[in-house]
């Protein structure tokens, strides 16, 4: 098969959950004999090599995976937020997508849209993967600029009454949801990894069938951390994420300085995306040199080595997170992982058997959590002796390998011999 998966950004540049659960997939279909190729836009940290359309572009391997970064040269003003057609880009379809490929994986709507309304133009197949609310909330976590919880856009009414931004013309957010549905209903497959994102989605497209299929994690020889701990170990816990608000690094900074223990550690990893918000972070940090800021993480080996220097993972979501694939990734270790009991945290944890659940956005809630751990270390030893065997990155190609075949037979038209 010939599959092009189409996603917001990707490696180096951006190293999260969406883009490694796109890197271990197209390995594993190019492992199976596929062919395949990464398009993805770009930040332009990296330079252009062409120009087509009034459109950048850049070929590249990444990890042994083709890659196609694109930019556009005049790129519209908020161009994130859009689900609609952008003309350079529409061009740039029309000479990249047909016949060259089988079908579409689509990993984000996000920069993507005229890529999927060219797919539909022009009849190819496509699935889409939901990995968080983008197709409902241009946010991306359901949470509104009065940073509450939202329950849905209601058609784009309750996004034009609480998110609304002065650039934004009249019908604008209703629109973004009607082209959203639009794109989804049109889709030949949609997915997600969790019962909690499909459930939301379809509570404003009743009509949708959407598949839950669990993340896979690629183990890369990875081996269980084997400590154990006696009542006067020290604990290091560590936070590997995105440095933004809505994952919570600041509540989890104000609970870790309430732990009184001169030996526990905090350790945080992940690319500060939002300079503000850092500086606020290291300003919640001062003062405590049990607190370090380690800087990103790119690859599994790396991941794993950190791993295995810490104790226990925090996954202090304020938004409802769609299951944290660093989560999975801790539980492959036997690292045991405190998470909010928020979004679809809890299908991952199972407080106090294999994992540890608090309210989110409540440091005082998170630092009892952390302080049963501080005082009683061996609560550790029998919560990883719980955690299950780890479903791997094999197993959930081999379930969208089966989604992929079920769409080339109920493909509209052939496609022609490619040229990836």
């Amino acid at each position: 098969m010939r599959i092009l998966y189409l996603i917001h950004q990707f490696f180096p540049e951006y190293p999260t959950g969406t883009e490694r659960f796109t890197l271990d997939l197209a390995t594993a279909m190019q492992r199976a004999g596929h062919c395949v190729r990464v398009l993805a836009w770009s930040a332009g940290k990296f330079p252009f090599s062409r120009e087509e359309h009034g459109v950048l572009l850049r070929d590249y391997s990444y990890q042994g995976v083709a890659v196609t970064a694109f930019r556009p040269k005049q790129e519209r003003p908020h161009f994130d937020f859009h689900m609609e057609n952008d003309a350079g880009l529409s061009r740039l379809a029309q000479d990249m997508l047909p016949d060259r490929y089988d079908f579409i994986h689509v990993s984000h709507l996000m920069r993507t849209a005229p890529f999927v309304l060219s797919a539909i133009e022009n009849r190819i197949s496509y699935l889409v993967t939901l990995t968080d609310y983008y197709a409902l909330c241009y946010h991306a976590t359901l949470r509104n600029l009065r940073h509450e919880l939202c329950a849905g856009p209601k058609a784009g009414k309750a996004c034009a009454k609480d998110c609304r931004l002065p650039w934004m013309p009249d019908g604008y957010l209703t629109r973004r949801i009607s082209s959203a549905g639009m794109i989804l209903s049109k889709a030949a497959r949609i997915t997600t990894p969790s019962r909690y994102l499909a459930q939301t989605v379809r509570g404003e497209f009743p009509d949708l069938e959407i598949e839950v299929i669990r993340y896979g994690i690629s183990m890369g020889g990875s081996q269980r951390q084997r400590k154990r701990y006696s009542k006067k170990s020290p604990i290091t816990f560590a936070y590997l994420g995105a440095l933004i608000p809505a994952k919570g690094v600041h509540v989890l900074i104000k609970a870790f300085r309430k732990l009184r223990d001169p030996k526990c550690r905090l350790k945080i990893y992940g690319i500060a995306e939002l300079r503000d918000y850092f500086l606020d972070l290291l300003g919640l940090a001062h003062g405590d040199c049990r607190i370090a800021f380690c800087g990103p993480y790119e690859s599994r080996p790396q991941l794993y080595r950190i791993l295995d220097s810490v104790d226990a993972t925090c996954v202090p979501s304020i938004w409802p997170d769609n299951y944290p694939l660093v989560i999975m990734e801790a539980q492959a270790r036997s690292v045991p992982v405190i998470g909010s009991r928020i979004g679809a945290i809890p299908e991952a944890i199972e407080d106090g058997v294999n994992g540890f659940l608090c309210k989110p956005d409540d440091p005082q809630a998170l630092y009892q959590v952390m302080n049963r751990i501080v005082d009683n270390p061996q609560l550790l030893s029998a919560v990883k002796r719980a955690i299950p065997a780890i479903r791997t990155v094999e197993e959930e190609a081999v379930e969208f390998e089966s989604l992929y075949y079920d769409m080339l037979k109920k493909s509209p038209i052939p496609a022609k011999e490619a040229v990836l």
